[in-house]
């Protein structure tokens, strides 16, 4: 039997979709968070916003800092999943001793 190609695609959409919503979820998080710190301190310094409530303005805060920050984590994690596999040391590590290649068996140094 041969390989499914439609089938493979879906796979591999599916595997994409759940990871841009896994990024999403953690970048609203984060965001809402963020954003409370955010709005609380904007609050402090100049008071509410004309016409809003202190929740209000600390609400808004959160949630336009949560929407922004889940759609640039979303989108990353779809950049981590696609990326380029050609690359096999990522620069971030190309100065420490540890042979990469070997990492999948073992843990070896240079010496």
């Amino acid at each position: 039997m041969g390989i499914n190609r439609e089938r493979d695609w879906t796979l591999e959409f599916k595997r994409g979709a759940m990871q841009l919503g896994q990024g999403a979820v953690m970048g609203f998080a984060t965001g809402m968070v963020v954003g409370g710190c955010i709005g609380s301190l904007y609050v402090i310094i100049s008071g509410p916003a004309p016409g809003k409530t202190i929740m209000a303005t600390v609400a808004t805060q959160m949630f336009q800092t949560g929407g922004f920050l889940a759609g640039v984590m979303g989108f990353g994690s779809l950049l981590r999943l696609y990326g380029d596999s050609k690359v096999k040391t990522p620069l971030a590590y190309r100065h420490l001793p540890v042979n990469i290649k070997a990492l999948n068996s073992k843990w070896t140094f240079k010496h």
